[in-house]
């Protein structure tokens, strides 16, 4: 018994001083951050092991013979029949993926489209639309979510399909043609999702085109936060950070796992979106209502200090009776309701992209503890704010040591 525990013990040493070759079967599309991030994601978690990453986007028999301990990729049927009779270790990270039995780490775009509804719909949108690509499971999923968000009662969204990004003139200014004819269908004020932002951009020059104004007529909000089409164009543009390096990273820790022996997860690994970055393509406010438009402004410049009612109605000469009740009318929930939205909106933002202390967080958004911002996010979002950051914010390297071979830490 204590030869064989050697044995073992004596593998696992071997395992963590030799190094691994793994295979990254993704092409790197410069404007697509779901394949440039996932690798930086698989890249920063190789880092904290002995991995040589070799970069195969389309990895098939002969790829196999090349002495790969792994592999990480947008797993395609050619893959699939390899990697099986290879017996190689291999976690899919593609959401239109052919093969439905290997492991996989997915981006989950039902959260995606929740988040987006219910953005267009805080912001008094009660007319929405999306956009996406046939054939695309992305965009079912984007659907999915975006519907359940919107609730009973509401017109369900106008949507239009796109065959895949035009490659030729042909294919663009038929596509030009398909969009700006369903723009001309709409009656506005409305709320657009696309499925990226690409699309997004390419709609907004359509809508732009057509007289129409973003954000007064339309409000835009697009996927993936490409920094080059959303803050370096104009109107800058509203948009799902999906945290694809997240996805890598944790495809990479479960592809260290896998080749440790451990055993696969039965169902995919769903990784949330890390939030809605808002930008001029939402900024205004879809009520025609313009006392309720300006109460809504001040909520949102001054959310951050110890604000109440009586300061939002202070500047409109409205007695408080009348002010609740255009909220009501308008929004469906009261003055004071859009203010902790508001805070909580600042909050989950600061939780999500920053490393700055939940107490200090609390304090900067206009809550008066930490305590007090625990207990209305668990209200609100039925999660502590702990763990709505780690979800979301990339493990730091010392952190990814503990995840060694035999670990229980997931």
């Amino acid at each position: 018994m204590g030869l064989e525990l050697l044995r073992r013990g004596t593998e696992g040493c071997e395992m963590t001083r030799r190094i691994l070759k793994i295979a990254i079967g993704i092409d790197i599309e410069p404007l697509y951050k779901h394949h440039t991030g996932v690798v930086s994601g698989i890249l920063r978690y190789a880092h904290t092991r002995r991995w040589e990453c070799h970069l195969e986007p389309f990895f098939d028999a002969g790829s196999c013979v090349r002495g790969y301990a792994g592999l990480i990729a947008r797993v395609t049927r050619t893959t699939a029949a390899c990697v099986r009779q290879a017996k190689i270790p291999t976690v899919n990270v593609w959401v239109n993926s052919p093969d439905a039995t290997l492991p996989c780490v997915l981006p989950d775009q039902r959260a995606s489209g929740k988040l987006a509804a219910q953005h267009l719909l805080e912001r008094g949108y009660r007319r929405l639309a999306y956009v996406g690509q046939f054939r695309n499971r992305n965009c079912t999923l984007h659907l999915e979510g975006f519907r359940q968000a919107m609730g009973r009662g509401m017109e369900p969204p106008s949507t239009h399909y796109v065959m895949q990004l035009p490659r030729n003139a042909q294919d663009w200014h038929g596509m030009q043609s398909s969009l700006s004819n369903w723009v001309a269908s709409w009656r506005v004020p409305i709320g657009v999702f696309t499925v990226d932002d690409l699309l997004g951009r390419y709609l907004a020059d359509i809508v732009l085109r057509r007289g129409l104004r973003i954000p007064e007529d339309v409000a835009l909000v697009g996927s993936q936060n490409n920094e080059l089409l959303c803050e370096h164009m104009r109107p800058a543009l509203t948009s799902i950070e999906q945290g694809y390096e997240r996805i890598g990273y944790r495809a990479a820790h479960l592809l260290n796992r896998l080749i440790a022996g451990q055993r696969a997860p039965g169902k995919p690994i769903w990784i949330k979106p890390v939030g809605l970055i808002a930008r001029r393509s939402t900024e205004g406010f879809a009520v025609p209502d313009q006392v309720l438009s300006r109460a809504l402004r001040y909520i949102q410049e001054h959310s951050h200090e110890h604000i109440g009612v009586d300061d939002v109605r202070a500047g409109l000469a409205l007695s408080r009776r009348s002010l609740e009740r255009r909220f009501r009318k308008g929004l469906g929930r009261s003055v004071h309701e859009e203010i902790v939205r508001a805070r909580l909106a600042h909050a989950k933002r600061l939780l999500a992209e920053s490393d700055t202390p939940i107490k200090a967080i609390a304090r900067d958004v206009g809550f008066s503890s930490s305590e007090h911002l625990s207990k209305v996010f668990l209200q609100h979002e039925g999660t502590s704010p702990g763990t709505y950051r780690r979800e979301r914010l990339l493990p730091q390297p010392s952190a990814a040591l503990a995840d060694m071979p035999g670990s229980s830490t997931v």
